[in-house]
């Protein structure tokens, strides 16, 4: 694998990441959003695109534990558990919606680059296209010496090259 392809897969892990932290609140969409964008960035197989979405919410499920949910006043009751564990639940589903995003995100971004060849011609027309403008010459047969194409005689000795 190319250090640009490497560099794609971290850009689109920390891009997911940054936008799982907000959108995470968004109900289903918000984490398919975010793996999106992860897959989009990296533009790379479904299966590493999938283990990049999944990297991204992994990360943005990090960033909430140790940065947001300490700021919380949350008390050691009953009500603050079962939050925890929704909380937990919820984020455990976001990573995988996430992963999922991620994939049809490397998808699309695989087929827009798909869609932009199709009008290319193809490298046989493009040779073909090339030695078009190639000039081409006849050697006469007296002399040996090479005459342009639509030449008669040749211009050193004077001798008959129509092509036989």
């Amino acid at each position: 694998m190319s250090i640009r392809a490497v560099l794609r897969i971290l850009a689109g892990t920390v891009a997911g990441a940054i936008l799982y932290i907000p959108l995470v609140l968004v109900p289903v969409a918000g984490p398919l959003a975010s793996g999106f964008a992860a897959g989009w960035v990296a533009r790379t197989t479904p299966m590493k695109a999938f283990w990049t979405g999944f990297a991204a919410g992994a990360l943005g499920f990090l960033a909430w534990v140790f940065y947001i949910l300490p700021g919380w006043d949350l008390k050691p009751d009953l009500i603050s558990g079962v939050f925890l564990w929704v909380f937990l639940a919820w984020n455990m589903l976001s990573v995988m919606a996430s992963a999922v995003g991620s994939i049809f995100g490397s998808m699309i971004s695989s087929a827009r680059k798909l869609l932009s060849d199709f009008g290319e011609r193809t490298r046989e027309e493009r040779r073909v296209e090339r030695d078009a403008d190639v000039p081409v010459y006849v050697i006469c047969p007296e002399c040996g010496a090479s005459n342009p194409d639509e030449s008669a005689l040749c211009e050193a000795c004077g001798a008959n090259i129509q092509r036989r």
